[in-house]
């Protein structure tokens, strides 16, 4: 069934990261390009807070400056926000921040990198949070292995360790497993998605198994027991492999030109989503000028179920669509968040 557009909104605040939604669905966050964080109703995209302002430190004024966001991610269940009220976030700046939306985006905590961050995740008991950073240079121009740092919010804001040897390039994707609080994906520039058990937080113990493919984009579970991984990477292509043994499932390579023998024209990939109601697993994909198409993954191929056309000028960086309340809403470069909705919404 099509979907059109329902609601739109144009916060002049930055083009659109990624569209992030509470556990409950009730909320969205939409980090921006140029360090706002604004929460919207998902059912009718009204504002009901931005954190940017909340999230800068008392202090000098280098501290007073809005961060530069990487991600964004709403904590859930288990005492950690299971209302949808608190909500993560990671900068460019080396800030890795804990805000309460439903207290005035109050800040609850806070850890300082002194690198970059890309990527973050919060493991399924509410208790670790792992952090990717970029890859630093030394003084004379040399390259340093990028962090992947972990910590225990329930006590100090110093981390419990860094592994330094698991990747050689930026660390773009962190994912702690949906019910194993120990089982952690990365996935890097190097072209390397790493599997790590961390019941032991020693580098060389906790990384189990590894999967070559091109730089990676986007990485994450899926299947009934999330006993699967996908993996995007920044060439377009995309594979699926077991988890927690890395063995591939299937490699679709360009999904550009599995897409153009079909006679559909895509540039990019977005990311995946799993829909456990239905058990599929689908993927966003566009082009440069803001188009968008879904498409259901088999292992026989692809097939485009859904095409978004007209609500974005520019690229689509952030997709959330709740298929029980039959509507999608999607962010992009051009700084709009679009409300979609099918026939009966």
């Amino acid at each position: 069934m099509p979907f059109r557009q329902i609601a739109s909104h144009s916060p002049d605040l930055g083009y659109v990261l990624d569209v992030v939604a509470s556990p409950a669905r009730t909320l969205l966050a939409t980090p921006t390009a140029a360090g706002a964080l604004p929460v919207f109703a998902a059912d009718t995209l009204v504002p009901a807070v931005n954190l940017a302002p909340f999230v800068a430190q008392p202090g000098s004024h280098e501290q007073q400056r809005p961060p530069t966001f990487s991600e964004a991610h709403f904590a859930g269940g288990g005492g950690q926000g299971a209302d949808g009220a608190l909500l993560w976030w990671a900068s460019h700046e080396g800030r890795l921040g804990l805000c309460d939306a439903r207290a005035g985006g109050r800040l609850v905590m806070h850890m300082d990198v002194q690198l970059p961050i890309l990527s973050f995740s919060l493991n399924a008991s509410n208790t670790i949070v792992a952090a990717g950073t970029e890859q630093p240079q030394k003084e004379n121009g040399d390259d340093e292995s990028p962090r992947l740092l972990f910590w225990d919010i329930r006590s100090s804001p110093r981390p419990l360790a860094a592994f330094e040897d698991c990747h050689s390039d930026d660390i773009t994707q962190v994912r702690f497993h949906p019910t194993n609080p120990t089982a952690l994906i990365t996935g890097s520039t190097d072209g390397l998605v790493n599997f790590f058990d961390i019941t032991t937080l020693d580098e060389d113990d906790s990384l189990h198994q590894v999967i070559k493919a091109d730089s990676v984009h986007k990485v994450g579970y899926f299947g009934p027991a999330c006993e699967y991984v996908y993996c995007l990477t920044h060439v377009e292509t995309f594979g699926l492999y077991t988890f927690p043994d890395a063995d591939l499932v299937k490699l679709y390579g360009d999904v550009r030109e599995l897409a153009a023998r079909g006679g559909v024209h895509l540039e990019y990939l977005v990311d995946a989503h799993y829909e456990a109601a239905e058990q599929r697993l689908y993927l966003y994909s566009g082009t440069w000028s803001g188009d968008l198409a879904i498409l259901n993954v088999g292992l026989d191929g692809m097939e485009v179920v859904h095409t978004l056309n007209g609500g974005h000028s520019e690229t689509v960086r952030g997709v959330h669509w709740d298929k029980a309340a039959s509507r999608v809403v999607t962010g992009g470069e051009d700084g709009r968040i679009v409300l979609w909705g099918s026939a009966e919404y």
